[in-house]
């Protein structure tokens, strides 16, 4: 038992510290079955270079300080036994550095106690946390999983792992997580990650504040986990990056709940959830479809709806499930060209949307330049497209489906276009008919709608 110590600083590991016992550079000590207390500061502290080659069963009581102050190379060596009540707060601080181990490093869960990041830790080696852990971290203060790294943290159903901020009641954020390693093995399932996106911390097209960032040749594997109370951006993945996700639910966020490309969009899945976030959206950036392997964009639930930023090719076949809700940025649009299609055949009950984010605005619209049969609009709503010109056909044309190929449009709404609702050029095909055959408009007109665009409804040349 050691009792009402420390009461000057009396080791020195980045700063003058003051602790009851303490561990100093090139040491060792085993610590088991021992009580501090009443310390005028740290209970214990660890110098950087100080080894703990045994911690169990050990009781932290009623210090004004941290129980116990180390770096992320003696974290492990905290066992799960070891009691903490009373203190100034009951957490096992880590000071900024950096994991490098040739050996596999656990956190494990502490007994009623929280790991507290003082500043931020990169691990570049695996780190694997135990189920039910809790990681709060300070102001700014973020994990990297270096390129050298992995990090497994699977909690369970009714033992999560959180991450979050040391001052909520405050309202400060931490930095979040970011992602660099390309290790398979990287996956968080059952985590919380909350109150993060604290500063700018992901580089992408900019620099973006996020609360988990997957970097370029970045893997992860992120399910069954929550994201909330961001500052700005729940998840940013990279284009670059392989990524894959399910039942995830996005809550209280202030910017986007998750930003990536067209071709990860298709991770999203039905069990995704949304609430109460700044905007309920799956955000996608400019880039192209090219996935073979995977090729749907599910219905989001709860509201929610994909967020087009900016010009998206699909140059292989996308489907669009019934229901599905796409929204987009002014200057925003579809074209499918290549080996590409767009297969979108919603129901009378779940037609599919597309349509401008801002009421107001408009986006350039659909255009279809292959000659894959797989291309159609069935059961859609296409509305407030034709802003800028999205074909080249005998002049440039504005409309909200521009077609110089192969289409299969039914039952479909096209309103409010800034130049033409439908606009086909004098050698595609559209259900199953030439354009050059004189029924073709009048079949369209009655196997559609047409409202309120600002030219035609229908123009073939």
């Amino acid at each position: 038992t050691v009792l009402f110590r420390s009461s000057k600083a009396n080791i020195y590991s980045g700063a003058w510290r003051t602790a009851a016992l303490s561990v100093g550079d090139q040491s060792k000590l085993k610590l088991n079955k021992t009580t501090i207390s009443n310390s005028g500061d740290y209970g214990l502290f660890v110098h950087q270079n100080g080894e703990l080659s045994e911690f169990s069963d050990n009781s932290f009581q009623d210090n004004e300080g941290y129980p116990v102050g180390l770096y992320a190379m003696q974290a492990g060596s905290i066992d799960g036994n070891s009691t903490f009540s009373g203190n100034r707060k009951d957490v096992v601080e880590i000071s900024k550095s950096t994991l490098v181990s040739i050996n596999e490093v656990q956190l494990n869960a502490l007994n009623n106690a929280r790991y507290h990041l003082a500043g931020d830790l990169t691990i570049n080696t695996l780190l694997r946390i135990e189920e039910g852990t809790q990681i709060e971290s300070g102001q700014e203060v973020g994990i990297i999983v270096g390129a050298d790294g992995a990090l497994i943290a699977k909690g369970t159903a009714t033992n999560e792992i959180l991450f979050t901020t040391a001052n909520e009641s405050g309202q400060v954020h931490w930095s979040g997580i970011i992602i660099k390693s390309s290790d398979a093995r990287n996956e968080l399932d059952y985590v919380h990650v909350s109150w993060a996106a604290g500063k700018s911390n992901f580089y992408y097209s900019g620099w973006q504040d996020v609360s988990i960032g997957i970097e370029d040749n970045a893997r992860l594997t992120i399910t069954n986990s929550k994201i909330s109370g961001s500052k700005v951006d729940g998840i940013y993945v990279h284009p670059g990056a392989v990524v894959s996700m399910a039942d995830l639910v996005f809550e209280d966020n202030q910017g986007r709940p998750l930003v990536l490309s067209a071709n990860q969009a298709v991770e999203v899945n039905e069990g995704f959830q949304f609430a109460n976030n700044s905007e309920n959206v799956v955000a996608v950036y400019k880039s192209d479809f090219t996935n073979t392997d995977k090729n749907t964009w599910v219905a989001l639930p709860s509201g929610a709806n994909y967020l087009v930023m900016d010009k998206i090719n699909i140059k292989e076949p996308l489907n669009l499930n019934a229901g599905a809700s796409l929204k987009f940025s002014g200057g925003a649009s579809l074209l499918v060209k290549e080996s590409g299609a767009l297969n979108a055949v919603g129901t009378v009950g779940d037609m599919i949307t597309f349509t401008a984010h801002n009421t107001g605005d408009k986006w350039d619209g659909i255009s279809i330049e292959t000659s894959n049969n797989n291309n159609k609009l069935s059961y859609c709503n296409i509305s407030f497209g034709g802003n800028e010109a999205i074909l080249y056909r005998g002049g440039w044309r504005k409309a909200n489906v521009a077609v110089n190929g192969t289409l299969e449009i039914m039952n479909s709404v096209v309103t409010n276009s800034g130049g033409i609702g439908l606009f086909i050029s004098n050698s595609s095909m559209i259900n199953g008919m030439s354009s050059n055959n004189p029924d073709l408009e009048s079949a369209l007109l009655s196997s559609n709608s047409f409202n309120n665009n600002a030219e035609s409804a229908i123009t073939i040349e």
